[in-house]
């Protein structure tokens, strides 16, 4: 069916347009009607019979004003992020103003903040630690993220940008030191400086510590602000750092690619579009996350919760035969394997929680651009599935329903902005405690790097100062699908999230044998 622009209907009163119209286009689409804008005309299509009659009607009548809101949105995906005019007034992005307005409020805190973004590594070795502080610089210099503070105009916060690269290195040497002392002395030493805190406003944001344990033997923690970065922003600093250092040791030129867009010109792309947003988005938000809790795991009894929370971290591999069934099964259920293995986690927490309809945030890490891959910044985000289990449900029910929020979530991708826009939505946002996260592909890099055969790089775990109760992520490697499983030791104990990891693997093991199997006869045991 196509309604011309000349296609007559009543216009609607001023207060009937606009507020009603993503609501009437959604409740289509779950029903299969695809309204769409094709040379200037609106054009609907759908199973015969299917519209109602009442509906037409009111597509007739607001056909101007729908016709206006479907250009809009599909401006929001065409308008590229540029680079900005030199000189201007950079406001913060989206998830930044969450930051500065939600969670720094929340702990009590204004201008200082803990850089609760860190990537560690052991190196073992002899360093030119002169060579790896240009190749620090070398980063600074590319991304504005890394040379940003937070400053404040007639109360408004915004990104103040230096010109000049500006980080905090300094080299801690414990190996005065004999044998062992000398890492007790390091390790020491590193939870010192992760216990700091920063001045968002006086900076810098970024700071290194190269703790030397011996002639070959160090310790490299580089330390951001979460306002200024993400968990993928460390691997991407990791990454170039290494890359610099290895090319320079060869006597040739750093091969970075050449960055598109800065951090800033996205935050300025987000404040151009957000009333296309707010018109398109809040309706929808507004109403799906109505009445609907986050899911809330139970805490462990007997224990007492800290004062300053810090993150344990378990993790269990699930093997080569476990993890190319995964993958086999998610091909065949025409998923993504992380949505597989979502509705899977569903199914033992819901149980866990004793909690049937909920809300699960499933962390993007916002790079879903070309011009964004290799961006430092703050840029990831929650997206919120709304999940409701049915007594009688069979897995692939539920792996449907997961499908079908991921698509709804992606389709009205918040940003950020919903805790900021969204009536009641922002204590949602801060009291979630429990995040669902599958890392990009450069997580399962090799774990122990090479650097032209004169050193080796391994990850070095660190105790996170900020964590949520139970944050489950996955990543994909040479040695198949590895879960991580990041707690608070004050409110889960480790018995606990072991046998939380054994349960998803059994539950996997079922379920890409048999994924029409009823949800109550998946063997989910937490004890």
């Amino acid at each position: 069916m196509v309604m011309t622009t000349q296609e007559g209907g009543k216009q609607p009163a001023p207060n009937e347009r606009n507020g009603d119209i993503w609501p009437l286009l959604d409740a289509l689409s779950q029903r299969g009607i695809q309204v769409s804008c094709e040379s200037g005309n609106l054009r609907v299509r759908g199973p015969k019979g299917s519209i109602r009659p009442d509906e037409l009607h009111r597509l007739r009548a607001q056909k101007t004003e729908i016709l206006r809101e479907l250009a809009d949105v599909a401006d929001i995906n065409r308008i590229p992020v540029r680079p900005r005019v030199p000189g201007c007034q950079v406001p913060l992005s989206v998830m930044q103003q969450f930051w500065w307005r939600g969670f720094l409020q929340r702990f009590g805190l204004t201008r200082k903040s803990r850089r609760v973004c860190t990537e560690a590594m052991r190196i073992l070795g002899p360093i030119d630690v002169g060579l790896l502080k240009e190749c620090i610089k070398l980063s600074v210099e590319r991304h504005e993220s890394l040379r940003t503070t937070i400053r404040t105009i007639n109360g408004i916060p915004t990104q103040n940008i230096s010109i000049r690269p500006k980080y905090d290195f300094e080299l801690v040497d414990s190996s005065r030191h004999t044998g062992p002392r000398s890492e007790q002395d390091a390790l020491s030493r590193v939870e010192e400086f992760l216990d700091e805190t920063v001045d968002l406003c006086a900076g810098p944001l970024m700071a290194v510590r190269l703790f030397k344990i011996s002639a070959e033997r160090y310790i490299l923690v580089a330390a951001l602000e979460h306002i200024v970065a993400d968990g993928v922003s460390t691997q991407i600093l990791k990454g170039e750092i290494w890359k610099s250092y290895g090319s320079r040791l060869r006597g040739a030129a750093s091969q970075l690619p050449s960055l598109p867009v800065q951090f800033g010109d996205l935050a300025m792309w987000q404040h151009e579009i957000h009333h296309i947003w707010t018109r398109r988005h809040v309706p929808y938000w507004t109403e799906h996350l109505a009445g609907a809790p986050y899911l809330s795991i139970p805490v462990d009894q007997g224990l007492v919760e800290a004062e300053k929370p810090v993150g344990l971290v378990l993790s269990k591999k699930l093997g080569g035969t476990l993890s190319a069934g995964v993958l086999a099964q998610a091909r065949r259920s025409q998923t993504l394997p992380s949505l597989l293995v979502l509705a899977a986690h569903v199914v033992i927490v819901s149980r866990w929680s004793k909690q049937r309809d909920t809300i699960v945030a499933l962390l993007s890490n916002g790079r879903d651009r070309p011009e964004l891959a290799g961006m430092i910044g703050y840029l990831s985000y929650y997206l919120h599935l709304r999940i409701r289990i049915e007594a009688k449900d069979r897995f692939r029910n539920l792996l449907d329903r997961v499908k079908e929020e991921y698509h709804l979530a992606s389709e009205h991708r918040d940003f950020g902005w919903a805790p900021l826009c969204v009536p009641g939505c922002r204590e949602t946002y801060l009291n979630v405690d429990h995040v669902f996260n599958w890392l990009p592909d450069y997580w399962s890099d090799d774990p122990c790097a090479d650097i032209e055969g004169r050193m080796s790089v391994k990850p070095f775990p660190v105790p996170s100062k900020v964590a949520c109760k139970f944050r489950l992520s996955f990543c994909e490697g040479s040695e198949g699908i590895e879960a991580i499983v990041q707690y608070r030791p004050d409110q889960l104990r480790s018995s606990t999230v072991e046998s939380y990891l054994r349960s998803l693997c059994k539950v996997l093991k079922v379920l890409v044998h048999n994924p029409d199997i009823e949800l109550t006869s998946l063997p989910v045991c937490l004890c």
